[in-house]
């Protein structure tokens, strides 16, 4: 509950003091701050999942730097036996990427279709596969997507958009892990975004 108004504390009050922008006269560069809503309402005693994501948004020559962050947290246990007993072990499973895209809007920030190129950093913390021992693995990879954005001409400074995008891992320690929930460390993965709400900021 804690971590939930915090969250949402922070959110509301930057776009109080946010001001107007104004795509289609102004050169100026933009800086869009996403969160996906989901993200609040996923978040317990036991879980943790935050989907968020900062961009810059170039009028200029119709591109945008995004840096989109997934990280999820969850807590898991293990049931073995030892000396005839059973034995329960607690551990904290993990899964946390950050993008750096580079995205290319066909017309202009205003039409919205975008084709994006990216690299991803991916640290995952989990139960290697068919055995009781506990291991973290970092990993680069990278991929191409495309997608849309429906951004403001003018205030109100929400955006809103969806995109699919495919990668592969550069690294050959994949297919390690326990599935997790909503999360593989398959050498090939697929992104589809959906429901990521952004706002505005003038630089």
């Amino acid at each position: 509950m804690i971590k939930r108004f915090i969250i949402s504390f922070l959110f509301f009050s930057a776009l109080l003091y946010a001001k107007s922008i104004d795509l289609q006269n102004s050169k100026k560069l933009y800086v869009g701050f996403e969160i996906n809503p989901l993200s609040i309402l996923a978040l317990g005693d036991t879980t943790f999942y935050f989907s968020t994501g900062i961009s810059i948004f170039n009028p200029n020559n119709n591109t945008e730097i995004a840096f989109p962050i997934l990280w999820t947290k969850e807590d898991r246990s293990i049931n073995y036996y030892q000396n005839k007993r059973n034995i329960v072990r607690h551990y904290q499973e993990s899964f946390l990427y950050v993008d750096t895209r580079y995205r290319k809007y066909l017309r202009s920030l205003e039409d919205g279709i975008y084709f994006d190129a990216f690299m991803r950093f991916c640290s995952i913390k989990g139960k290697l596969r068919n055995e009781d021992v506990i291991q973290r693995t970092d990993k680069l990879g990278i991929g191409a997507g495309v997608g849309y954005r429906f951004l403001p001409k003018k205030s109100p400074n929400f955006y809103y958009g969806f995109s699919f995008a495919i990668g592969r891992y550069l690294t050959e320690n994949n297919d390690i892990y326990d599935d997790m929930f909503f999360i593989n460390d398959h050498a090939y993965f697929i992104d589809i975004e959906f429901f990521k709400f952004g706002y505005l900021f003038s630089l």
